[in-house]
């Protein structure tokens, strides 16, 4: 879910994403996952990927 476009947490709500997230159960990719604010869960797992230079770099964290 590319989430560029969303500006608050009303935008959020309106797609349904805050139950998503509550739900617990469902993967969901998220593009722009800073804009989650207070609705990013505590319990996840972040992949960030950068490319520069003819490189790849793949960072994965996992929060619990």
């Amino acid at each position: 879910m590319d989430l560029y476009r969303i500006q608050n947490g009303e935008d959020i709500r309106g797609i349904g994403l805050d139950e998503i997230i509550e739900n617990g159960n469902d993967i969901v990719a998220i593009e722009w996952a800073e804009k989650l604010g207070d609705f990013l869960p505590k319990k996840r797992i972040d992949i960030h990927f950068k490319s520069q230079d003819h490189t790849r770099e793949i960072t994965i964290n996992i929060y619990e």
